[in-house]
């Protein structure tokens, strides 16, 4: 199954807007290579100086100096993105 087209058209609007609505600009970060799109959550995992930051919002392997907008941080908005993963790989998981 593929992802919807224009989905991420969408998100990239969609992520304009928001950083608008914060008063910041926003600019796409150009492609990370693999190493670097992983090292973030090899940090979060794997850093024990990470122990006192549990819980906080991370960029480029620190802790963001702007904490993450309210709709990113949502229990709802956890729960529609869980529903459209399940949709997008094909298959419901249940906890």
């Amino acid at each position: 199954m593929f992802a919807k087209p224009g989905l991420l058209e969408e998100g990239l609007r969609r992520a304009r807007e928001a950083e608008e609505k914060e008063g910041r600009e926003w600019k796409r970060d150009p492609p990370k290579s693999l190493q670097q799109g992983c090292s973030t959550s090899l940090v979060a995992a794997l850093d024990p100086e990470m122990e006192r930051n549990n819980g906080e919002y991370l960029v480029n392997g620190k802790v963001s100096e702007f904490p993450p907008p309210e709709w990113a941080v949502s229990q709802e908005n956890q729960e529609k993105l869980w529903e459209e993963s399940e949709v997008l790989v094909g298959e419901r998981f249940r906890w």
